[in-house]
């Protein structure tokens, strides 16, 4: 019995038991080949492997329905505002390339938006960023389309917005001008460059594995995260439809 509970080890999620077996390994349980070492250490290795895997999966939010969608616009919020900087990538205007940089984007806790229905941060207008976030000339009624990437490293998750890019008129430029950049705009929201850019997002994808547990394409194919998307700015946001359960 212990031998085919030994050999049916394999049913564990693979990397729940790569991780487990490692561990198993460097405490003496098993040998360099994963094997145990008597039949002794076979039984406490299986016991170690399935209480690793139990803990793991009531740990992490794996399937889809776990949290409520506000939950998770919640968790998204605070990890973009955790994360404080973002990488904005756009289409250059010259050659077929994407460019990114990194851009210092109002916390979503001073901005105020809920729902994400927003996203703000100031650029110089006179910036190679401000030209590429204008609509094209050949499609001035289409706004240009963004990705924002935000990065966790402590809570090792991250969270990819896209969506499409405004330039603010002045009295919400004005009205929406943040403290936090001062540094950069010395006469705040009358500095002469400054501008500011709102982000409309309609994706969004989002995983944090050890701040909020959230993992949900570790159980899919694709590896693709969770994400959510809206239609346009009024409508709620929803779960990507193959995602449902």
């Amino acid at each position: 019995q212990i031998e085919s509970l030994w050999e049916g080890r394999g049913q564990l999620d693979s990397s729940v038991f790569f991780i487990s077996s490692s561990v198993a390994r460097s405490v003496g349980l098993l040998d360099d080949s994963r094997q145990p070492k008597s039949e002794e250490t076979m039984r406490a290795a299986i016991l170690f492997l399935l209480s690793l895997s139990v803990i793991s999966s009531m740990g992490t939010k794996t399937e889809w329905g776990v949290e409520s969608i506000d939950t998770y616009i919640r968790e998204i919020r605070a990890t973009m505002d955790i994360a404080k900087y973002a990488t904005l990538a756009t289409f250059s205007r010259t050659s077929q390339d994407i460019n990114s940089r990194i851009i210092f984007p109002k916390p979503t806790n001073i901005t105020k938006a809920e729902e994400l229905e927003r996203v703000y941060f100031a650029t110089n207008k006179h910036s190679r960023k401000y030209k590429e976030l204008q609509p094209s000339s050949s499609s001035k009624d289409h706004p240009a389309r963004v990705n924002l990437l935000y990065w966790d490293p402590e809570g090792v998750g991250y969270v990819a917005i896209r969506g499409a890019a405004f330039t603010c008129p002045q009295d919400e430029a004005n009205s929406q001008y943040w403290k936090g950049w001062d540094f950069v705009y010395p006469n705040g929201p009358l500095t002469e460059f400054y501008t500011l850019i709102r982000i409309v997002p309609d994706e969004i994808e989002f995983a944090s594995y050890n701040r909020f547990n959230v993992d949900v394409g570790h159980n899919r194919t694709d590896w693709r995260p969770l994400t959510l998307i809206r239609s346009d700015p009024t409508a709620k946001w929803s779960v990507l439809p193959d995602q449902k359960e």
